[in-house]
């Protein structure tokens, strides 16, 4: 067989049903062909079922080969699936803002653990994470990292999983795209241990 023996199933099964409909058009079906240097190619057909029509009385298909649009797409999907592991395999909590502040991404670190007052969502502001009495000196923060700079600050915050204390190593970044500032990129990080430690050397 010309298809590949994991195509072969889903192939027959489509077939089928195209002929067991008339006029039925079948677009942008993908199967892996054979090529005659032995190697297998992805395929993209489209199938019209005109066994009716007299003037046809046949199958009309076409078809091209995409393989290099679907290994683009496949590395594409890997290269996401591994920076996803390392986002949410990381004590480091990452947030994506949004010009307007509201979140656009964030990991687990961060939704459950570093950030206070509550589980961040995707689409709310950020400023609903932050503790009242510190909110507009985050903003000016915010508003200054949207000026092309850069900050790294430690804070005291209440740890939302023990009730207790946290020191957090905060850093705001500017994310650009073509020299143009499209959102914010927080990290932060629990420094509580090291932090006790400088205190108690000081």
């Amino acid at each position: 067989s010309l298809v590949h023996p994991d195509d072969v199933a889903d192939l027959e099964k489509t077939w089928k049903e195209m002929l067991a409909h008339k006029d039925c058009f079948i677009q942008n079906y993908l199967c892996r062909m054979m090529h005659k240097n032995g190697s297998w190619r992805w395929t993209e057909s489209n199938f019209h079922n005109l066994l009716h029509d007299a003037s046809v009385e046949g199958i009309v298909n076409n078809f091209r080969d995409v393989t290099d649009r679907i290994t683009a797409a496949e590395k594409i999907r890997q290269s996401e699936e591994n920076l996803h592991a390392i986002f949410e395999n990381t004590d480091e909590g990452f947030v994506l803002i949004n010009p307007d502040f509201t979140v656009k991404s964030c990991n687990n670190i961060a939704r459950y653990n570093v950030f206070t007052s509550g589980e961040m969502k995707i689409g709310d502001t950020i400023f609903n994470y932050v503790e009242e009495h510190r909110k507009e000196f985050f903003k000016a923060i915010l508003l200054n990292t949207l000026s092309v700079e850069f900050f790294n600050y430690d804070l005291l915050a209440t740890n939302k999983q023990t009730t207790g204390e946290l020191w957090v190593q905060i850093h705001v970044t500017p994310v650009k795209v073509k020299n143009n500032i499209v959102g914010i990129f927080l990290t932060g990080r629990d420094i509580t241990k090291q932090k006790e430690k400088d205190l108690q050397i000081a």
